[in-house]
């Protein structure tokens, strides 16, 4: 009866002993995972701030090309207005032109 208990006691410590081992092992590996997971952390922090700055910069550029378009589209429709009103003056002006083309 004796012999049958310490057996199992023996067992026991035997199952204890393994699973410290394993615990210390995983325990080992896990720190290791730990320390590449925080290198490659920030390496993305790195990434997130450069794309970051990126696209304020995209910003402020989009909007500059949005203004310069609105300006230009006034530009464009005052330049169309002037050559209308040149036309106009061209059309008016051929008659006394065909004139002294003809006095010549």
């Amino acid at each position: 009866m004796m012999d049958s208990g310490v057996l199992r006691l023996e067992g026991g410590l035997t199952t204890l002993a393994k699973a410290s081992e394993d615990t210390k092992i995983l325990s080992d590996e896990l720190a290791i995972k730990n320390a590449d997971i925080a290198e490659k952390k920030v390496v993305v922090e790195e990434l997130i701030a450069d794309i970051t700055q990126k696209s304020e910069v995209a910003g402020k550029q989009q909007k500059i090309a949005t203004e310069k378009s609105a300006f230009l589209s006034v530009q464009s429709v005052e330049i169309a207005a002037k050559k209308e009103e040149a036309d106009r003056d061209m059309e008016a002006a051929a008659p006394a032109l065909l004139a002294a083309k003809a006095a010549l």
